[in-house]
Parts: C-alpha cells; sequence; structure tokens
C-alpha cells in the first residue's frame, strides 16, 4: 500500500521549486500549502520569469482546487527559544512547524514534505512525520490514478523548459566569454591597431549593452564571469618585484572578484534549478547568509 494513502501532504517551499509536479490532482491524497509559503512564492516571482511561472502555475493549482491554502496563525511561544539557537530555523519555518503541529492535534494524518534539515529533526523530537524530496517522487511515480490537468501539465512542462533553458544559457555564456578573454588576450594589439577609434567606440557600447542583459536575466553566468574575470586581471600581477607598482591594478581586480561573488549570490537566488539544492545552502553556509 502506498505510504501518502489518504494523508494530508504540507508542501513546504523548496519541494515545491525542485517539484512542482506534486501540484497534480490526486485522490490518494491531499496536498494543501501553508500560506506563508505562497506569500513566499510570490515575493520571489519578483526575481524573473521562472519564478513568475511557477507563482503563476500555484495560482493556478489553488484557483482550480488542485491543492488547498493552509492558513496559518502566529507561532507558539513555544517554539520562540529556537530563533536563538544556532543553525536553528527561521520564523517561515516555525510557523510552517506551528501549522503541522496544530493540523495533526486535530487529527489529521500529516506529512511535512520538506528538504529542510533543521525542520526535519524538529518533526521527528515531536512525532510528525516528514518525507523529503527524492522520496516524495518515488512515492508519486507509484501512484497510478492520478489526474493530471493538461493545462496544468503544460505550465510545468513550460517551466521546467525555461530552467534547462536558463542553465544552458548560463554555461554557453561562460564558454563565449572565456573564448572572447583568450582572443582578445592573445591579439588584443592587432585588434586595436585595425579599428579606428569610432569603432571601438561603438564595440564598447555594443558589448556593454550586451553583458547587461546578461547581468539582468543570466546573473549567476554574469558573477561567474566577472569573478573569473577579475582572476584572470590578477593572475599576471603576482610579480613579487613589482608588486608596489600594480597595488592599484590588485586592488581593482579584488573588488571586481568580491562584486562578482555578490552576483552570484544573487544569481543562485534566482536560479530555480540550484534553489534549495546543496549548492545554495554550502553557498550560504560559507557566507553565513540567510
Amino acid at each position: 500500500m502506498n505510504n501518502l494513502k489518504g494523508k494530508h501532504i504540507i508542501l513546504d517551499t523548496n519541494i515545491i521549486i525542485r517539484f512542482p509536479s506534486i501540484l497534480k490532482r490526486s485522490e490518494e491524497f491531499k496536498i494543501s500549502i501553508p500560506s506563508i509559503v505562497i506569500a513566499e512564492l510570490r515575493m520571489r516571482s519578483e526575481k524573473g520569469s521562472d519564478w513568475k511561472k511557477l507563482n503563476s502555475l500555484v495560482e493556478y493549482a489553488l484557483k482550480n482546487e488542485m491543492v488547498i491554502v493552509t492558513d496559518h496563525n502566529n507561532k507558539d511561544d513555544n517554539f520562540l527559544e529556537y530563533i536563538n539557537y544556532k543553525n536553528g530555523p527561521d520564523e517561515t519555518d516555525l510557523v510552517i512547524l506551528n501549522l503541522t503541529k496544530r493540523l495533526k492535534a486535530k487529527g489529521e494524518n500529516v506529512v511535512l514534505a520538506t528538504e529542510d534539515k533543521v525542520l526535519q529533526r524538529m518533526c521527528a523530537s515531536m512525532g510528525i512525520n516528514t518525507i523529503g524530496l527524492q522520496g516524495l517522487k518515488n512515492e508519486v511515480k507509484s501512484i497510478s490514478n492520478a489526474k493530471p490537468s493538461t493545462d496544468l501539465n503544460q505550465k510545468i512542462e513550460e517551466i521546467e523548459k525555461q530552467s534547462k533553458k536558463r542553465i544552458i544559457m548560463t554555461v554557453l555564456f561562460l564558454i563565449a566569454f572565456a573564448f572572447l578573454m583568450f582572443i582578445l588576450g592573445k591579439y588584443s594589439d592587432e585588434i586595436i591597431n585595425r579599428i579606428n577609434i569610432w569603432g571601438k567606440i561603438g564595440i564598447l557600447v555594443l558589448v556593454s549593452f550586451l553583458i547587461y542583459w546578461v547581468r539582468c536575466n543570466l546573473r549567476l553566468a554574469y558573477g561567474l564571469a566577472e569573478f573569473g574575470l577579475g582572476v584572470y586581471i590578477a593572475y599576471p600581477l603576482f610579480n613579487l618585484q613589482s608588486i608596489s607598482t600594480t597595488f592599484i591594478s590588485l586592488l581593482a581586480a579584488l573588488f571586481i572578484m568580491i562584486r562578482g561573488l555578490d552576483n552570484i549570490t544573487t544569481g543562485i537566488s534566482e536560479t530555480r534549478y540550484i534553489t534549495g539544492t546543496l549548492v545554495e545552502k554550502g553557498w550560504k553556509s560559507i557566507f553565513r547568509l540567510k
């Protein structure tokens, strides 16, 4: 018998982001999304088209009653102590935990679907069942009588295609950027001598527009390229005999790298395929980011 049969599945944000197909209607179990998770997804929708489409998908599923909204109250005073714990849950996690605990107290056979290890540990200590992303995928795959919506399937496919396209474009941009840097580094003098001043200005303007488009639409690719450029600039400057004359250039390269790291952080949070993964968690852990 399916482990989720007849149960009430509460979806955390990280599950919806990485497994939007869960929003398909199923007769085997009830799916609900805490209102605080919906609010979080609506805020993320301002970050780019991927997030807008995901938010639109959630709104569509709610409108067509494929999933339900579970309203939350303020968190219990008993949970306030956890906020000050090192590596403890944030306030959103506490609201989700409180909501799940209340539903269980009402007799609901609840399962919290989350990849958040802190939430999983806290639920285990309270006797609340949880399931991770891979476990949820395996359980849903084994259900044969799900009733998928054609419109919903189309929306999910669009999201998946766009996310994959963004990853591919990021890789292609980095390859093209590395190739361009190689060509400019090797043939810069010849290129400069062959083009007049207006041609140089025109090329700079065109390239600036193209790179700014990348920054607006492929923030992760831009951040990686910017950090790489800082390393590229700094590498030949590490001549200890001339370090005093190249200090300003080294400093400029350093700040380009730092700005690149900032853009990488933003890019990771805006890339749906990376959000909620070990890459994001590891990156935030290194820099103690929330």
